[in-house]
């Protein structure tokens, strides 16, 4: 019962999730539950909170909620939650991004990161990164503070994630990472030569947005960091980092970071590297492949790499000079990032290793460090490093430091080194002022720095004039740029109106960058359908097809009817059936009334053919065709299959027929209602059969009128035999054929003709008038010429005081009486049927 209830439960939070996303406003409390605190040292168990996060939450959050949300009851820090409002920042990768596992290409993964504030709080900051389920990001406060999440490495439940406070932070950043770019020199124009440089008009921010193309390349140590050793998911952890450094580069400096190509190198596809591990010496390296690579256009390549847990003070990072963006044929602009594999938890550093990724692409664009007092005179931009002798040979000792006494710690920024004296090991997220000013100016300057590329989709197909059926698949596919996430929608009136397929797809799928939605067909039918393709972050970027297209229903009918139909097994039936829309069907049979069925042919493009009946004995028997997809079916039936018998029940043996006169001949059959019989005969001793017709006769009705044709007279034997077995036969009748005797008149019934029969010759019908008698219930008997009955009590269609209505559909052409008899009393009437 316990399961029954669960089950309840969750499909009630889900339906009062998807209920708040339409509104955009969510509660945590649905999706995040709280554990004790595990896999830490006890000393740091009050400094951090095991969560469980439900991926069926995230999902409906961070996917399908659009690019705006607001969660409640989140949690702000380890003890209180709060209401978090967030935006969608543009991804760094887009259907122009080339993605290479080793040397082999793939699709982009799914990755959405989100920055925003604690609701009514001025000055705090989220960073939040959805990917496959997983969040990781932090919550700052505006008083500085921080609590960080991240996911746990667990492969037996990755839901689990933990949520930890600066304590935590600065274990994992206890050993001292410095950045180890050489900046003894001012190769680039200052601050105040840069400012002095520009025209009056351009010392202010332009307004347009640029674009900063970095080849991201993850090393096989990297690979091999926490959480990750996942191909799929060490790309997730890459876009996420980018997507971090991104929405800082887009919020202060206007520019969009986007990657052409991201590299990553496995345990099986290692890395053509040798200094993995030795930040200086692995950027040599990296200098040395990229710059023969000319044809891949970028403007900075980065490298990420592992750090192994060490004491003391380690490079973390490294750029190849300051602002060496455009510089060179192909932009010579080359930077390293060490991400931690720490061992005080397996989780990773996220905003530490954000801040050591802008940090490096900073110099790449032109940044010093924000203590060189030659760049940032008179007094540099922080105190966090001093240049003082006595601290000489420490890690907060710089010659490039104004400041020569103590340092000082403060919040720091990017470029600074105060993550070295900050108790929390970080700095603030953020460029100074001065600092992101230069930076913009600076970029405007460098020839191989753009606008960023506009937004686009273009729809591949459908693109109008196909047909589609109801119940197919079809594929939908485009191409973009610069988008994240389309929704996809559907018209049936030509784009006078749009409905929602799909809300918030991958706008790339594909290894080749293109997006592709299996769509199945609705039952919509229409001649007007259209598909758009809409970036979910603006409604304004969309394709369509450029004309209609038409859906319609398949239709499958087996238009021939055997319902009570009897068949032998020597029989072969024609199957018909009319179709629309569908190219093949398969035809089968069951002789146990749809239990099973044995496949008669397969994926026929006729519609029609012959089927030999199967030899089977059976009341509850079908044959049914279906399309080969088994979405459409029809059938006929129920008929029988049985053993074919056949009787001869006049002439019977010693009957006189005559020659030239006409004469029923009669017989029984069973089991061949598809089929023809012989109508034979032979003169006593002899050993083969004459038939009267070598067509044979339908076996059904099973009535024929022989006009006896001129024979020798003489004693004879009559029978019928089945036309495709005459081995299956009617016991011969012995008969008399001649001219003479009873021949010389027609024998019939004697009363006098009073009856009047219109029409006569008749064809269907008969009406039978000027019955003198009167009779509630007249028995009516049609008699051939020698007054033998051919049909007993036939049942009138219609009956008056002085007219009966008959019907003789089931007569073969000849000769015949009607014969009306009222109690004693009886009158009979010759007509003649001709067709």
């Amino acid at each position: 019962m316990k399961y029954i209830m669960s089950g309840i439960v969750t499909i009630f939070c889900v339906l009062t999730i998807l209920a708040d996303a339409s509104s955009k406003t969510i509660d945590a409390g649905l999706g995040i539950t709280f554990q004790s605190s595990h896999m830490l040292p006890e000393e740091y168990r009050d400094h951090a909170k095991s969560m469980i996060i439900e991926q069926v939450w995230t999902s409906i959050v961070f996917i399908e909620s659009g690019s705006e949300i607001r969660i409640v009851n989140f949690p702000i820090s380890l003890s209180e939650t709060g209401t978090i409002e967030l935006k969608l920042v543009p991804s760094t990768v887009d259907g122009l991004t080339e993605f290479f596992i080793g040397n082999e290409r793939f699709p982009i993964p799914q990755v959405r990161t989100f920055t925003g504030h604690i609701f009514n709080e001025p000055g705090s900051f989220i960073l939040l990164t959805h990917a496959h389920g997983e969040l990781s990001g932090w919550v700052e406060r505006a008083d500085g503070s921080r609590v960080h999440i991240a996911p746990m490495e667990e492969t037996d439940n990755t839901s689990h994630h933990m949520l930890y406070d600066q304590q935590i932070q600065s274990e994992l950043r206890k050993s001292g990472g410095t950045c180890m770019t050489d900046e003894s020199a001012i190769t680039i124009p200052t601050p105040e030569d840069l400012y002095a440089y520009l025209p009056k008009s351009d010392k202010t921010f332009g307004n347009n947005l640029l674009e900063l193309q970095v080849i991201v390349e993850g090393t096989t140590p990297f690979f091999n960091g926490p959480g990750r050793k996942d191909s799929i998911k060490t790309a997730e952890f890459m876009i996420g980092l980018m997507n971090g450094v991104n929405s800082l580069y887009r919020k202060e400096l206007n520019i969009a970071i986007v990657i052409p190509r991201l590299q990553i190198w496995t345990a099986t596809t290692p890395d053509p590297y040798t200094n993995d591990g030795n930040a200086p010496a692995l950027l040599d390296e990296v200098e040395n492949r990229w710059s023969k690579l000319t044809t891949i256009k970028r403007d900075i390549v980065h490298c990420l790499d592992a750090v192994p847990t060490t004491n003391g003070l380690f490079v973390l990072g490294i750029a190849n000079g300051i602002g060496n963006v455009c510089s060179g044929g192909v932009s010579n602009a080359y930077s390293v990032a060490g991400i931690f594999k720490n061992g005080l938890s397996k989780i990773n550093d996220y905003v530490g290793d954000i801040v050591t990724i802008a940090h490096e692409i900073g110099h790449n664009i032109g940044s010093y460090h924000t203590h060189n007092c030659s760049f940032w005179p008179p007094t540099g931009l922080d105190s966090c490093m001093t240049s003082g002798s006595a601290f000489r040979g420490r890690g907060n000792y710089s010659g490039e430091a104004c400041y020569k006494s103590t340092p000082l710690p403060n919040p720091g920024s990017i470029m600074s080194y105060c993550h070295l004296t900050n108790p929390s090991r970080s700095v603030a997220f953020t460029f100074l002022p001065r600092v992101s000013t230069y930076l913009r100016n600076y970029l405007e300057t460098r020839p191989c720095i753009e606008a960023a590329t506009q937004p686009g989709i273009r729809m591949i197909y459908p693109w109008g004039q196909q047909s589609f059926i109801v119940g197919n698949q079809t594929n939908i596919e485009w191409t973009s740029h610069r988008v994240n996430n389309v929704n996809i929608e559907f018209s049936t009136d030509g784009g006078m109106s749009w409905r929602a397929i799909f809300v918030s797809r991958p706008a790339v799928t594909e290894a080749n960058g293109t997006g592709l939605f299996k769509w199945t067909i609705p039952d919509n039918p229409t001649t007007k359908g259209r598909i758009r393709v809409v970036d979910a972050n603006n409604s304004q970027i969309k394709d369509t097809s450029w004309a209609d297209f038409t859906i319609a229903k398949a239709s499958l009918t087996l238009t021939t009817d055997l319902r009570s139909k009897r068949f032998g097994q020597k029989e072969r039936l024609n199957l018909t059936w009319a179709k629309e829309f569908i190219e093949r069907v398969d035809i089968e049979f069951s002789s146990n009334n749809g239990s099973t069925w044995m496949l008669i042919t397969d994926s026929t493009s006729s519609s029609s053919m012959t089927v030999d009946i199967p030899d089977v004995e059976s009341k509850n028997c079908f044959f049914r065709a279906s399309d080969i997809t088994r979405k459409l079916m029809s059938q006929t039936g129920p008929f029988e299959v049985g053993k074919e018998t056949i009787a001869l029940t006049s002439p019977v043996n010693n009957d006189t027929l005559c020659i030239g006169q006409p004469d029923s001949v009669l017989w029984s059959s069973q089991f061949m209602d598809n089929s023809k019989v012989y109508l034979e005969y032979r003169t006593v001793g002899q050993t083969s059969w004459r038939r009267i017709s070598t067509l044979g006769h339908d076996a059904v009705p099973g009535n024929y009128v022989w006009n006896v044709p001129t024979l020798t007279e003489g004693i004879y034997q009559f029978r019928t035999s089945y036309r495709l077995d005459t081995s299956i036969a009617s016991a011969p009748a012995t008969i008399i054929i001649t001219s003479q005797g009873s021949c010389a008149k027609v024998a019939g019934i004697e009363e006098e003709n009073v009856l009047t029969i219109f029409p006569n010759p008749a064809k269907e019908i008969i009406n039978v008038h000027n019955i003198p008698m009167i009779c509630d219930a007249p028995n009516i008997m049609i008699t051939d010429g020698k007054g033998r009955a051919v049909i007993e009590n036939l049942t009138p269609l219609r009956v008056t005081q002085q007219s009966i209505e008959l019907s003789i559909r089931s007569l073969p052409n000849g000769q015949y009486f009607i014969n009306v008899m009222c109690g004693s009393n009886s009158l009979s009437a010759p007509f003649t049927i001709t067709r």
